[in-house]
């Protein structure tokens, strides 16, 4: 699944404010962010934040050999997150599909069907 602008989901934990873009500028003013945006160093880690604080509620936990791998361990189901795509694996479709729903309520995503490649490495 593809997160549509993840890093927006992000809440900031601190005072941010930039330089208004060309065209809207004035005089001593500046913007104040009420959200993350890309290009922010701290959006990633904001993003993983978010995401995680809806999923781990749901009964999932963070492996311990990486902490972008989640796990329902009474349902099986694992979670893979790199950057803003996600990728469920569950034998039961019935536990991954409520998974979806869950996570399409929340977020704007796109399914993006069956897993064929993941990082360079094809899977069948």
């Amino acid at each position: 699944m593809d997160v549509k602008g993840a890093f927006l989901y992000g809440n900031l934990n601190e005072e941010i404010y930039i330089q208004l873009s060309p065209g809207y500028e004035e005089e001593g003013q500046c913007a104040h962010l009420n959200r993350s945006i890309y290009g922010l160093k701290q959006s990633p880690r904001q993003w993983y934040q978010r995401l995680t604080g809806f999923l781990i509620p749901l009964g999932y936990v963070t492996a311990h050999f990486d902490p972008c791998i989640l796990i329902h361990l009474e349902h099986k189901v694992i979670v893979a997150i790199y950057m803003d795509d996600i990728t469920i694996t569950r034998p039961n479709t019935t536990q991954r599909e409520n998974l979806k729903k869950s996570l399409k309520e929340e977020f704007k995503l796109s399914d993006l069907g069956s897993l064929n490649w993941l990082l360079g490495i094809e899977v069948q």
